[in-house]
């Protein structure tokens, strides 16, 4: 499917929208034709959620371990070994030493989580040695 036309051209239009269109790709088309595919898709889901509960709920769609799984990545990172390892453990140890705070917990998780977004990769560089960013550069260049 990635090799088809449309798979081909939605991976130019992630490379470069620009470099994209310069080839002949409508991305404006191609951009609308994947958010009606997953539209149609999800009502689709949610309408055989109904079918098999009878009834429609947050609960029906997303559980507590999605969003363990979401906080891991975001607090760990990807790209990496070492970043989902660093996010179980954070996540287990707050879980672990936090949980005793009822829903304070669930609110410290969420700071957490907003705060890695927003200083993340601050705090990543600054803690980096100089070498390894100088070599993760020049290997992108």
């Amino acid at each position: 499917m990635l090799r088809s036309r449309y798979g081909l051209a939605l991976s130019a239009i992630c490379d470069s929208e620009a470099t994209a269109e310069s080839a002949g790709v409508d991305s404006f088309r191609t951009k609308l034709g994947v958010y009606v595919l997953v539209a149609a898709a999800t009502g689709t889901i949610g309408a055989l959620i109904y079918l098999q509960n009878a009834r429609i709920s947050p609960e029906a769609a997303f559980s507590v371990l999605d969003w363990n799984v979401m906080f891991i990545v975001i607090i760990g990172g990807f790209g990496t070994i070492e970043g989902p390892t660093i996010g179980v453990i954070v996540f287990y140890a707050m879980q672990h030493y936090l949980a005793d705070f009822g829903t304070w917990y669930l609110i410290l998780l969420g700071a957490l989580a907003i705060a890695t977004m927003l200083f993340a990769p601050k705090i990543c560089r600054a803690a980096l040695p100089r070498c390894a960013i100088s070599r993760a550069t020049n290997a992108h260049e």
